[in-house]
């Protein structure tokens, strides 16, 4: 018997409900700079905040490295 990778999915669960909400220019920005530093949609980040799930902040380290020559 083989295992799936796709055995242990979660089921897919229908978002079939709208909420709709009005921020000022500044409150967007703060949320859509959260969103994308998370990687994030503005959509699926608003839904982790409110269901007080785990936001992960994903940040990329660039380092220039000398080359050495031998």
């Amino acid at each position: 018997m083989s295992k799936n990778r796709n055995d242990h999915k979660k089921p897919v669960v229908a978002k079939d409900r709208f909420v709709g909400v009005r921020l000022d220019k500044e409150s967007f920005s703060k949320v859509e700079e959260a969103a994308m530093a998370a990687g994030l949609s503005i959509s699926e980040y608003i839904r982790r905040v409110l269901t007080h799930k785990k936001i992960t902040i994903k940040e990329e380290i660039v380092v220039e490295v000398p080359v050495i020559r031998r």
